[in-house]
């Protein structure tokens, strides 16, 4: 007995997937974006720390915004990854459903 899958089920369970993972970075994005704002605030807005003996507290949410920011950069790197991943996907499908390859390639501009 063969345990045969539907290719669309596969390509459904993987659409699921990829939403998933897009919901799932796009709130990651929404609190490292809350966080940014929050230490610029405590570094140089009305929330800021003023006392000179805490200047190092003040250093450390400068880093924070570096961090918050580099993590950030990562995420809208892997969702444009994604994205082209997916692009390429529809190309390679659109190319094996018609009989001549090339028409796939061509684009709509």
């Amino acid at each position: 007995m063969t345990n045969a899958t539907d290719p669309a089920d596969e390509t459904a369970a993987d659409g699921d997937a990829l939403a998933d993972a897009q919901a799932a970075r796009d709130a990651a994005l929404a609190d490292l974006r809350e966080i940014r704002a929050f230490a610029r605030r405590k570094t140089t807005g009305d929330g800021r720390i003023r006392d000179h003996d805490r200047a190092e507290i003040r250093i450390k949410y400068m880093r924070l915004i570096v961090q918050a920011a580099n993590a950030e950069c990562r995420l809208l790197r892997d969702r444009d990854l994604d994205e082209l991943a997916e692009r390429l996907d529809e190309l390679e499908n659109a190319a094996a459903s018609t009989d001549t390859p090339a028409e796939a390639w061509v684009s709509d501009a």
